[in-house]
């Protein structure tokens, strides 16, 4: 399953990149496959709680999906002229709606990047705008657009709040490589009562978008004396080989 939110819409007369003004709306495509046939549906979600061009998304070890980041117009088409998304949110896989979170420190509209870091928060940069109208800094931030003064290279970083809780779980032992092959393995914590285990694959972002990213679901076959069993799929269009967390 795929979720796309926000972006601006397409014209035919504006061609690439697009609408000016961002929209709102969310979906889901989903991909079954089953050897070498494939089959395809999609469905709309909860709409993002505001229009989002240029936004940041991160897959979540609770299995929701973040957002940060942005503008509210589109930066490519009408450089400097774009107002900052500071207001994060979190899309709730349960029941597929957007959530308002917290709120950044700093403006990044266009270049800006996000990924998950080992122990669960999420590192925040970048901020790297076209000059205004192709031609030079022309700050209009008095005006209510976003900062364009010049670039931002710093970082921040957003803390979820499942990542405060103090009975998170540690991981005491497990393999360092794994293999698709639908085989098992066992994970050593200091917990009794592990009901989930995921796989989160490494961010590779390009140019804001990283289609492989992704975050699976491994099946608990046994759970006894604070090990527990998982099995990994053999299908290697959901876990394709790689670095996963």
């Amino acid at each position: 399953e795929f979720l796309t939110a926000g972006g601006v819409p397409t014209y035919v007369a504006a061609g690439s990149p697009g609408g000016y003004f961002p929209i709102s709306s969310s979906r889901i495509d989903t991909v079954a496959t089953n050897g070498e046939e494939m089959a395809y549906e999609s469905r709309l979600t909860g709409s993002l709680n505001q229009p989002r061009w240029y936004g940041s998304g991160v897959m979540m070890p609770d299995n929701s999906v973040m957002v940060f980041s942005g503008g509210t117009r589109d930066g490519v088409v009408a450089t400097g002229l774009e107002g900052a998304i500071i207001q994060s949110e979190r899309f709730d896989i349960e029941t597929e709606t957007w959530e308002p979170m917290a709120s950044a420190n700093r403006e990044r509209t266009y270049h800006n990047t996000a990924a998950l870091m080992p122990d669960g928060r999420v590192l925040i940069g970048g901020h790297s705008p076209i000059n205004t109208a192709y031609a030079s800094f022309i700050n209009l931030d008095e005006l209510g657009f976003a900062d364009y003064a010049g670039r931002a290279p710093s970082f921040e970083i957003y803390t979820p709040p499942h990542a405060t809780r103090d009975d998170r779980p540690v991981i005491e032992k497990a393999p360092v490589a794994l293999m698709s092959n639908g085989g098992v393995f066992d994970i050593r914590t200091d917990r009794e009562d592990i009901d989930q285990v995921m796989l989160i694959r490494r961010k590779a972002t390009t140019h804001l978008t990283d289609g492989d990213q992704r975050a699976v679901e491994l099946p608990i076959v046994d759970r006894r004396n604070r090990k527990v069993r998982v099995k990994m799929t053999a299908n290697r269009a959901v876990l394709p080989a790689g670095q996963y967390m």
